[in-house]
């Protein structure tokens, strides 16, 4: 059978060229979709790494609010030890050796009253002291002076255990370089403390050796330092004092 030529027209162009736009608007289909995943997927992702960047900020933030408060905790950690440890140095190490003090000379009855109250003398041992203080006033101040000694050691020992506890209260905040500088001077300080509230014979061997007191002093201060110098290490430790 012969087939027309407009058949044969049909089949040979009209319909290869349908199958060829077909096969376009199909692959421009599938294209689209694909580019359409893709473009979900990119915007997931961008979305993710957003949620991940906002987190890592937070993040960030919180440990830098968390550092500046551990730093700041630190330092107001470090006045306080210090200034305590420095107060109990002078108390404590002020109980030995020649001491500058009053002479009393020039007290009159009022005047040694008055002394008395400010250094919180008892009413009774005031009135013991004032008793012979115009007559006699050398029987007194043999009963005031040894008194007043006492409270220079209580007043000393108080001193010495409020170094103890801002010292145990607030050694979080250092590194073992400086718990154990402190922990040095305080048993040193606590040795001096026990020779001042009980009196050895005159054959004990110790004896107050105040410039190892000091240096003591002087390596918590050093420690401190070191911790909180914002240099450099290489260069703190560089302009460290060599001993």
């Amino acid at each position: 059978m012969y087939v027309s030529a407009i058949e044969a027209l049909f089949w040979g162009l009209v319909v290869p060229g349908l199958l060829y736009v077909a096969k376009l608007l199909i692959d421009n289909r599938i294209r689209k979709g694909v580019d359409h995943h893709f473009d979900a997927r990119l915007e997931d992702h961008k979305h993710r790494l957003g949620l991940i960047a906002d987190r890592a900020k937070l993040d960030f933030q919180r440990e830098l609010a968390d550092f500046t408060l551990y730093t700041t905790k630190r330092h107001q950690a470090a006045e306080a030890v210090y200034s305590a440890l420095r107060i109990a140095h002078g108390h404590v190490s002020g109980l030995f050796g020649i001491s500058l003090g009053l002479s009393f000379e020039e007290f009159n009855t009022e005047d040694i009253k008055s002394y008395m109250s400010q250094r919180r003398v008892p009413v009774g041992k005031q009135d013991e002291v004032l008793m012979n203080w115009a007559g006699d006033r050398n029987a007194s101040l043999a009963i005031l002076k040894p008194y007043l000694r006492m409270l220079d050691v209580q007043e000393a020992g108080m001193k010495f255990t409020e170094a103890k506890n801002a010292a145990l209260l607030n050694e979080l905040y250092f590194p073992d370089p400086v718990i154990e500088a402190i922990s040095a001077l305080l048993d040193m300080l606590g040795e001096w403390m026990s020779y001042a509230e009980f009196p050895r014979d005159t054959g004990e061997n110790w004896r107050p050796d105040r410039k190892a007191l000091n240096g003591a002093l002087d390596r918590v201060h050093h420690q401190f330092r070191s911790v909180l110098d914002p240099r450099p290490k290489d260069v703190a430790i560089a302009e460290a004092p060599q001993k």
